[in-house]
């Protein structure tokens, strides 16, 4: 545990750290809402993958596959084709938008689309409403770990990951908010690989795992089922799964906003492979 303490001490340290610098570098408008229009293929594609699929993924994913099995990886499947249809559709246009209408957020780029103020007052409230839920998200899946590591209450838990993101998030604009993005899907993909080889050293390969499942669960006639592709779930719930988030992601706001940020639009098509 002890070590477990130290390596998220360190991490909550490189965030801040990373809302210092960043706050650094932010010197206009343009720095702190778009990052100053400087941002890499690899910062953008970390960051995007990250604030996709963190907390989410990551904290909540385990928890629905212990509830519905196999099935709930249906979640998981449209990133294969999402971002990528996010890049064809939107990746350069949204850009573009930043030169040519100076925008700075997917409100701004509606109105510039729809010129109406009534279309983007709406957006912009849709939006507001939807990040507030998703930042929510996070925040609880950040206390539901901080909680037990530090042994603290879960309410003070909550307090201290608001107060992070506040201060790095304020500091730095979206400068701080991409790199620490780019910091925890860097982790998140190393910590990935590194649990993939444990658990299958640890349980004797997939077929003995998969099996080992089935015959726990067979006294109630649910293991095959669990271990199925559809899990226990209906099979049009798990599709319908994956056609809501292949469509649903490419309409992310905190996905769509990254491409206002891209340094170089020539490179942009080769972020598609």
């Amino acid at each position: 545990m002890l070590t477990i303490r130290v390596v998220m001490a360190i991490y909550m340290v490189a965030v801040l750290w990373i809302g210092y610098w960043a706050m650094k570098q932010t010197k206009s408008s343009h720095d702190f809402f778009i990052a100053g229009k400087k941002l890499g293929l690899y910062a953008l594609a970390m960051a995007s993958f990250s604030a996709a699929i963190s907390g989410w993924v990551f904290v909540g994913g385990p928890g629905l596959y212990y509830g519905v099995g196999q099935g709930s990886l249906w979640m998981t499947f449209p990133t294969s084709v999402s971002f990528l249809m996010a890049w064809i559709i939107l990746g350069k246009r949204m850009r573009l938008l930043t030169d040519a209408k100076g925008c700075m957020t997917v409100s701004d780029a509606i109105y510039a689309r729809y010129n109406s103020k009534v279309v983007s007052g709406i957006s912009a409230f849709a939006l507001l409403v939807g990040l507030v839920l998703y930042l929510a998200n996070q925040i609880t899946s950040f206390a539901f770990i901080l909680s037990p590591i530090f042994n603290v209450g879960y309410e003070w838990a909550v307090l201290i990951g608001m107060l992070i993101v506040l201060i790095y998030s304020v500091a730095g604009g979206m400068l701080a908010g991409v790199y620490t993005d780019v910091l925890q899907g860097t982790c998140m993909i190393a910590a990935s690989i590194v649990i993939f080889f444990m658990a299958i050293a640890k349980g004797g390969g997939t077929v003995n795992m998969t099996s080992t499942i089935a015959q726990a669960m067979a006294e109630n006639s649910m293991g095959a089922k669990f271990v199925g592709p559809w899990g226990i779930m209906p099979s049009i719930t798990c599709m319908s799964w994956f056609f809501l988030l292949a469509i649903g992601i490419v309409g992310q706001p905190h996905i769509v906003h990254k491409f206002f940020m891209v340094r170089d639009t020539r490179k942009m098509k080769w972020a598609r492979s």
